[in-house]
């Protein structure tokens, strides 16, 4: 019985903090993708400022169509790159989660299979 106590506390703890670590690793992960996602716009917005900006002088000082051809290929890169900046930022969260599925899962067959032994008679 005593057996049986211990290791049902002593799972039951790793369980626990197993799961604070990822309610916890979940969070930084959410928090990161938010950070990033917002720091992307926020780029990519500034970029395409400044791209109008810049293309509006050179049109002013009648500067080539090629170099407004330029500009409007770097801002269209700028957006690809904050899209691919997202998507990582996403797929990391993902990969996060599903090793913290994974490991949670594997506390509790470890602690469902150490509580079935103890429960046990002693032979």
């Amino acid at each position: 019985m005593g057996l049986s106590s211990f290791f049902s506390s002593l799972f039951g703890k790793a369980k626990q903090s197993t799961e604070d670590l990822g309610d916890k690793v979940s969070s930084t992960a959410d928090t990161a993708v938010d950070k990033v996602e917002s720091f992307t716009e926020d780029v990519v917005e500034k970029v395409s400022e400044v791209a109008d900006s810049a293309s509006q002088k050179l049109e002013e000082m009648g500067v080539s169509e090629k170099v407004n051809d330029f500009i409007d290929t770097a801002k269209e890169k700028i957006a690809d790159a904050g899209e691919w900046i997202e998507d990582k930022a996403t797929d990391a969260k993902e990969a996060l989660s599903d090793v913290i599925e994974k490991t949670e899962n594997k506390i509790e067959e470890v602690t469902s299979d150490a509580a079935e032994e103890a429960e046990k008679p002693a032979e």
